[in-house]
C-alpha cells in the first residue's frame, strides 16, 4: 500500500511532509538518494565521494544501486526470481 509518487520524497529530500511515522533511516535514505540524483543532474554522474559507488549499467553485470537503508551496488537484480519465471515459462503447457 504505497502511494504512487511517494518516492518523490526521497529523490526531493523533502521525507516527513506526511503525518506517515518516517525512522532515521527513512531521513538517510532521502539524503543519499537526492544527492545521487542531485549529482547525476549537474554532472551526468551520480557518485560522490563518501557515498557507494554508482555504476554504470551493462548487460553483462546488470548493475544497479540498493538504495535501502544502508546503500550497495548490486549485480543481477533478482535473478533467481528470473531464472524461476524463464523455467516455469519454457515447460510445456
Amino acid at each position: 500500500g504505497v502511494p504512487v509518487g511517494s518516492e518523490l520524497e526521497y529523490v526531493f529530500d523533502i521525507v516527513g511532509i506526511h503525518p506517515w511515522k518516517y525512522t532515521d533511516a527513512d531521513h538517510r535514505i532521502a539524503d543519499v538518494m537526492s544527492t545521487y540524483w542531485a549529482n547525476f543532474a549537474k554532472r551526468g554522474d551520480p557518485n560522490e565521494e563518501g557515498l557507494p559507488r554508482w555504476l554504470p549499467y551493462d548487460r553483462t553485470s546488470e548493475s544497479f544501486m540498493d538504495l535501502g537503508s544502508e546503500p550497495r551496488p548490486g549485480t543481477h537484480m533478482l535473478q533467481a526470481e528470473q531464472d524461476f519465471f524463464e523455467k516455469w515459462m519454457a515447460r510445456p503447457h
